[in-house]
């Protein structure tokens, strides 16, 4: 699984990629992550509205609303149920 987060307003992230932490951080307007999943991602975020979620190239449902806290998990098995367009 390929992930890329935008953040369109200040977010801070934290992101767990197959159990290894790797963000714990603010994300500044227009900066972006990319990482590679076998298993699972984890997301945490604390502004989830202000983050664009692609997943394998993809456009991805978001993830919550301007200024709300949200943790969730992408695993493959779940993939499909996150993108706009399955």
């Amino acid at each position: 699984m390929a992930i890329r987060l935008v953040a369109n307003a200040a977010c801070w992230l934290s992101l767990t990629v197959d159990g290894t932490r790797v963000v714990s951080r603010t994300l500044d307007p227009g900066e972006r992550v990319e990482y590679q999943a076998h298993r699972s991602i984890e997301i945490v975020a604390g502004n989830a509205g202000a983050l664009a979620v692609t997943l394998n190239g993809q456009p991805a449902k978001p993830i919550g609303t301007p200024g709300q806290v949200v943790t969730t998990t992408i695993t493959v098995e779940s993939l499909k149920n996150f993108l706009q367009y399955p």
